[in-house]
């Protein structure tokens, strides 16, 4: 469980970054078209893996930049034979205040994610998936706004009012691609994150294991620190 919830985190982290990259990028194309194309260009660029979205990319001005859209799905990368794919989302909002921007600091509003799934399974050599998609952004890793930041030495400031998450499922398949666990999050809500501070986290949710075995519920209540370099 311990770490499917880290590689859950993870996922978020990088859906969160994801969507304030594109929040920005709206801004300066404001055509969900061609800001579609950019994003799974990129991600196949980056990943070797194909990125469709859906439904279009809906922007609000205010009292936020707000970006909203659904029916995302993230295939495994290459030589992986599972079927299902790496990622799934139902929908996804995220909201992002402009003015900070400018002295490179970045206030998120409340990040939404429903009905999403990530499916996690080996490939080549015992590889994860997700391993897989870490050394492929390592390999072609380039210097972004926020790389050159951290490359001066400064920190960048993040703060995030809501995440919420609902109905977010990690399956955990096996070499023979059999599901050996399933740990969803049926609801997850941390409110007013900074990274390098413990934050209060309110989950709740199940596991399963394999077929025809039972199934546990549980609930969380805690605190949840996340290094400052995440």
């Amino acid at each position: 469980m311990k770490t499917l919830f880290k590689w859950s985190l993870r996922l978020i982290i990088a859906v969160v970054v994801l969507f304030i990259v594109a929040a920005v990028a709206l801004i300066i194309f404001f055509n969900s078209d061609q800001l579609k194309t950019t994003l799974t260009n990129q991600v196949k660029e980056k990943t070797g893996a194909e990125l469709v979205i859906e439904q279009d990319l809906s922007l609000s001005f205010f009292p936020w930049l707000a970006i909203e859209t659904g029916g995302i799905s993230l295939s495994q990368p290459p030589a992986f034979n599972q079927d299902k794919p790496a990622l799934q989302i139902g929908a996804v909002s995220a909201s992002i205040k402009l003015l900070p921007l400018i002295s490179g600091d970045i206030e998120v509003g409340s990040v939404s994610l429903t009905d999403s799934t990530l499916n996690m399974t080996q490939g080549p050599q015992g590889k994860s998936n997700l391993q897989a998609f870490t050394e492929a952004l390592q390999k072609k890793h380039t210097a972004d706004a926020t790389q050159e930041t951290t490359a001066t030495g400064e920190t960048l400031d993040l703060s995030l009012q809501k995440l919420e998450l609902n109905n977010f499922t990690v399956n955990q398949y096996d070499a023979s691609n059999k599901l050996s666990q399933s740990f969803t999050l049926e609801q997850l809500m941390i409110e007013d994150f900074h990274p390098g501070e413990f934050r209060p986290v309110v989950a709740n949710g199940k596991i399963a294991g394999e077929v025809n075995q039972p199934v546990m519920k549980w609930d969380l209540t805690g605190d949840l620190k996340v290094s400052s370099d995440f």
